[in-house]
């Protein structure tokens, strides 16, 4: 084992930096702990670096960033008991965004910011403007959807809890809800090295040349993690060369070329009969990647039309750096 010395004076999680190192495709060894004293990092490797191997190491330290944590308890001062001082700590739960040089602001809203399209953005849409989580269920309807998207130029979101109250819901009526990765834009001009089976887009078997699409935009393309399954069909390095490699079905991330979920956060809440606003509480705060947006839906448990007309309206409590735009 070979240890070596580097420094950092920006934030870093051991962890989380133990792990990024492992995960590069550019350094071979492995990284079997860290021992760190202020900016001091000891980074113990399983054996000797190379030359290229150690520029990897300092770039992947260079660009850590740790991830983002959330504050569980604000210590407030002390509190009097029975005329006594100092007997009694008082603490308040908060799950606010603690993240470096972000100021985020709770946000309750029923909507979404105002966009154009799916992946095409409108460049002055209004914060809040898109429409409305609102679920209008005539009889005729089997199931009836509703989304919140957001300007990934008025910065980050988070979300937290959702409010959610209905009238007249028939026998049967559910809502869930949950996350959905955007389609990744492919075009069939040129570098055709991909090819798509059951909306999944994986790298053409025959090599370069021999897909029949290839990615129309770098910055619009969508990874979704595979974390539990690990099947899918890339992965990615952000310090690799290039950094989205094939995967021969055991990656970390996979694409799709249509809008497709990925997390159900809310499944099946009863809606039968009606209801004044519910909170849907939760002990996490959990962020909205980019190019990512929230889905509510209506059906009926046995997907029969609903017979009557129905409501349902959805309020959504977020974390956001930027709130209005005057």
């Amino acid at each position: 084992m070979t240890v070596y010395n580097k420094t950092k004076s920006e934030p870093y999680k051991i962890g989380e930096l133990q792990r990024e190192i492992n995960a590069s495709t550019n350094i071979v060894p492995s990284c079997t702990s860290i021992t760190a004293s202020g900016d001091d990092l000891a980074i113990d490797m399983a054996a000797d670096l190379s030359g290229a191997e150690e520029t990897a190491l300092d770039a992947i330290i260079a660009a850590h960033v740790p991830p983002t944590e959330f504050i569980d308890v604000t210590e407030l001062p002390f509190s009097k008991l029975d005329g006594e001082t100092n007997k009694k700590l008082a603490v308040h739960p908060s799950y606010k965004p603690d993240v470096n040089g972000i100021t985020t602001y709770a946000v309750w809203g029923g909507a979404g910011d105002q966009l154009d399209g799916n992946l095409d953005l409108v460049a002055d849409g209004e914060i809040g403007g898109g429409p409305m989580l609102h679920l209008s269920c005539k009889t005729i309807d089997t199931e009836v959807t509703a989304v919140a998207k957001f300007h990934t130029d008025n910065g980050r979101i988070w979300l937290h809890e959702a409010y959610v109250k209905f009238d007249g819901g028939p026998e049967g009526a559910y809502l869930s809800g949950g996350i959905v990765a955007m389609g990744t834009p492919l075009q069939q001009l040129g570098g055709l090295d991909l090819e798509i089976t059951n909306n999944i887009i994986s790298y053409a078997v025959g090599g370069p040349g021999t897909g029949t699409h290839g990615f129309a935009d770098a910055d619009k393309i969508v990874l979704v993690p595979r974390s539990f399954s690990h099947d899918g069909e890339w992965n990615y390095d952000p310090l690799g060369t290039p950094p989205l490699t094939p995967a021969a079905g055991d990656g970390e991330y996979r694409i799709y070329d249509e809008d497709t979920m990925v997390h159900r956060f809310v499944n099946r809440i009863s809606c039968r009969g009606s209801s004044p606003y519910f909170s849907i509480t939760s002990d996490e705060t959990t962020e909205l990647p980019k190019h990512y947006y929230v889905q509510v839906s209506a059906r009926r448990e046995d997907d029969s039309a609903f017979g009557v007309d129905w409501y349902a309206s959805i309020l959504l409590e977020i974390y956001r750096e930027r709130t209005y735009k005057p």
